[in-house]
């Protein structure tokens, strides 16, 4: 079982395996914002143009999902931080955390595993 992303990308197309290599660069950029919040910046730029260069619509799914979940997390790390005043921003600022680093997980496990993110 552990031979099965292997075969996978030996059965794609060149194009199709520099789209999951960006797909991996991307999840990896995304996790390393956790750190480095800068990172997610050229996550956000490269996602968008592999997701309009890339036929696949298997490996769309995971630009699609990288995208929204960068955008989503952006827009609630700015609600979170407004509401730090009252007690209520620091649990969605905590929410938010816990809900990137999910989204960044399952969408490299279905990558890994050769499916669309949101299968």
């Amino acid at each position: 079982m552990s031979t099965l992303p292997v075969q996978l990308t030996t059965d794609l197309s060149a194009q199709q395996q520099s789209a999951q290599k960006t797909a991996n660069v991307v999840y990896i950029l995304q996790a390393l914002s956790l750190f480095v919040g800068i990172t997610l910046i050229p996550a956000i730029l490269v996602g968008f143009v592999k997701k309009l260069e890339t036929e696949d619509k298997q490996l769309a799914s995971h630009f699609q999902w990288q995208l929204r979940t960068c955008w989503n997390t952006l827009f609630w790390l700015v609600v979170g931080v407004l509401l730090l005043e009252w007690v209520i921003g620091y649990f969605v600022l905590a929410w938010t955390v816990v809900w990137f680093i999910y989204r960044v997980i399952q969408g490299w496990i279905k990558l890994q595993q050769g499916k669309g993110a949101y299968q």
